[in-house]
């Protein structure tokens, strides 16, 4: 149940040949100002694909239990 202390996650899967450091900063970069505490991860469909099925990382939670808000 969200409190008043919870955050976004927000889980990203966007086509790039970034570090991931750098598709971080950028979409933080982008939301700084929304005014809600947020945690950003982004990565590539590859690295998607390669983790969502082991239990543990966050592209198994995204998958099992994110909510897609823009496909």
């Amino acid at each position: 149940v969200p409190t008043s202390d919870s955050d976004i996650d927000l889980f990203i899967v966007k086509d790039t040949n970034e570090s991931p450091k750098e598709r971080r900063k950028k979409v933080e970069r982008i939301l700084w100002r929304c005014g809600v505490a947020k945690d950003v991860f982004v990565f590539t469909e590859k690295e998607f694909k390669e983790y969502k099925d082991i239990p543990g990382t966050i592209m198994y939670e995204a998958d099992k239990f994110g909510k897609v808000i823009y496909g």
